[in-house]
């Protein structure tokens, strides 16, 4: 499988295509079992801290932290993704271009529509009517 084939893969799923095991983070396609989205708990980037961007504290609960998602294909780690977890947890959203421009690209949008599960899936919904999602 390519680079280009897994992103494909991944912009061409939806939210049911995924497994998910949200105690471990790991998110399995259902189409390809070879291919994993996984939250990174590892720390060395901070995961868990505050993010005080105001566009991420403008919520019913201003709380907001910073979080890791990894792509892998098998055993190969392909590529992370910035997440903020926004509203006390409610929600992943990606890290838009910048504060300002609150603008994420459709893969960006694949990956947050495959972790954002059922129990939060109305806030994470209206939550990503303020982004701008590109190709």
């Amino acid at each position: 499988m390519t680079y280009e084939q897994l992103v494909d893969l991944v912009l061409g799923s939806r939210q049911e295509d995924w497994l998910a095991d949200e105690l471990k983070g790991v998110f399995t396609l259902k189409k390809d079992l070879d291919v994993t989205i996984r939250e990174s708990r590892a720390g060395d980037w901070s995961e868990g801290e505050p993010f005080n961007e105001p566009w991420a504290k403008d919520f019913p609960n201003p709380n907001a932290e910073r979080a890791l998602f990894e792509l892998w294909y098998r055993a190969s780690y392909v590529k992370t993704y910035y997440f903020v977890m926004v509203d006390g947890g409610r929600a992943y959203l990606p890290f838009p271009k910048s504060a300002n421009d609150l603008t994420i690209t459709a893969e960006q949008y694949a990956v947050a529509d495959a972790v954002n599960r059922e129990a939060h899936r109305g806030h994470f919904e209206m939550y990503l009517g303020r982004f701008r999602i590109v190709d």
